[in-house]
């Protein structure tokens, strides 16, 4: 299943960032697609949108799992590494509980452990 077939609202939300971004077609710029997408997960964290962002990390999870090396490093590198960017602390502390445990790996290993992390 493709990420418009998954998530089809959000992936027009990431259409419209990268039109607005100067970006006219995903195809040439997949990796910054996919990040844009992480602001779209993003902006359904700071509204709280619990269905939104349980679809979308879950269907991001998912495919860590089963991918391809190129489409892990893909979702690692685009979407886990702009998970939470520029959030407030509360907006972390908020979804953390709700990141899938692969998802929470990837995002340690590149930023470390979060302070808001509750051990």
């Amino acid at each position: 299943m493709t990420i418009r077939e998954a998530l089809p609202d959000a992936a027009a939300k990431t259409d419209e960032i990268m039109r607005e971004r100067g970006f006219e077609s995903d195809e040439d710029a997949e990796h910054l697609w996919v990040e844009a997408l992480a602001d779209v997960t993003n902006s359904h964290i700071q509204r709280r949108d619990q269905d939104e962002v349980r679809k979308e990390l879950s269907f991001f999870s998912v495919q860590f799992d089963r991918g391809t090396d190129t489409l892990k490093k893909c979702i690692d590198a685009s979407y886990v590494e702009s998970l939470m960017w520029n959030l407030a602390a509360e907006d972390k502390k908020w979804v953390w509980p709700q990141i899938p445990e692969n998802l929470k790996k990837a995002y340690i290993a590149t930023w470390g452990k979060p302070s808001f992390q509750l051990l």
